[in-house]
Formats: C-alpha cells, sequence, structure tokens
C-alpha cells in the first residue's frame, strides 16, 4: 500500500508502508471512521492522574510544583532514547506514535502564557494572560521564541531518531517507544 506524502501543498514523493493483517483492518477502521460508519476507540501510555515526570536539567526529575520555563528543561531526557526500529506497533485503534514530550501545553505556552509543572496532580497547566476576549483580538501577533525553539528541536529530534525508513505497520509489534 502506498501513500502520498503532502508537504506544503506539493507533493514530495511516495512511501511504501507494508501493512499485515491488524494494519489494513485499522487503516479501513479509519476510513469508515471518516465517512461516519463507525466509532474508533484509542487507549492511554500510562495511569489517568499519575504522578508527572518532569526531567530537569541539572539531572534530577521534579519533586514539587513548579514554574516552568524551557531552560529548566533536560532537552535529552525529554527526547528520550532512539526507539527500536521495526514494525510499528497498535495502541487501541491507531498506529503506535511519538510525541514531542505531550504533557507540555505546547501551543499556549508558545503564545506566551505562562506553564506550571503540577506534579502531584500529574498536569501542566497554563496561567490566563489575556482577561478578555477583546484582549486577545487587540494583542499583537506573539511568539515565546524559547518555547516555540524547544518544539521544534525536540521535534526534529524524533524525526531523526526514527531512521526515516520506511516502516511495516501492525498488531506484531506491541512495544512501547516511550522512554521508561
Amino acid at each position: 500500500m502506498e501513500f502520498a506524502q503532502q508537504g506544503r501543498g506539493r507533493q514530495r514523493g511516495m512511501i511504501e508502508m507494508q501493512l499485515d493483517e491488524a494494519g489494513k483492518s485499522l487503516i479501513e477502521r479509519h476510513r469508515r471512521w471518516w465517512a461516519r460508519e463507525e466509532t474508533l476507540v484509542t487507549q492511554s501510555e500510562g495511569a489517568p492522574l499519575g504522578d508527572l515526570w518532569v526531567p530537569l536539567a541539572d539531572g534530577t526529575d521534579a519533586q514539587f510544583d513548579l514554574p516552568l520555563t524551557p531552560e529548566l528543561l533536560d532537552f535529552e531526557r525529554m527526547a528520550g532514547p532512539e526507539p527500536a526500529h521495526g514494525p510499528l506497533g497498535l495502541m487501541g485503534d491507531r498506529f503506535r506514535t511519538t510525541t514531542a514530550f505531550g504533557r507540555v501545553p505546547w501551543v499556549e505556552a508558545i503564545l506566551g502564557a505562562a506553564v506550571e509543572a503540577l506534579i502531584q496532580a500529574g498536569s501542566m497547566r497554563t496561567l490566563a494572560f489575556v482577561e478578555t476576549w477583546e484582549d486577545w483580538q487587540g494583542a499583537d501577533a506573539h511568539r515565546d521564541e524559547a518555547w516555540y525553539a524547544l518544539l521544534l528541536r525536540l521535534t526534529e529530534a524524533l524525526v531523526a531518531r526514527s531512521g526515516g525508513a520506511a516502516r511495516r505497520c501492525g498488531a506484531d509489534d506491541a512495544r512501547s517507544q516511550r522512554p521508561g
């Protein structure tokens, strides 16, 4: 099965995906979902409301709630080890993927909201940086360059560590690609 790989409105080439029966079934379930003919189910890799893991640049893990800025974070531990190459696993009704440290509220941080890590609550939250919708509409465009640069660097590292090779997709490999 081939999928067109699109980039900014122009076709860059084709990539080949080898799908086993479970992978083909998943693609078909997604087709039916987009046609509003079926429901998909996802699974979470961690326990809900588990402690939040925040790797700090000094080599420790955050033990208490703290205001968070990009320079406090340990980039290498956030990026995690290079994933084992081989077939992609399935997780519920989706292919197992790796993302750039999903607990960070990236959009809000990049827009300039202060980020607070709540260790025992297992989450991060942002603090309001506008009081009303009118404040937002009248605000100048803003991008927090430090958060943006960290997300870009993490994404580039994950792409580089993925090996960029064509992958077989199916249920025969259920290994997690997240750091342990």
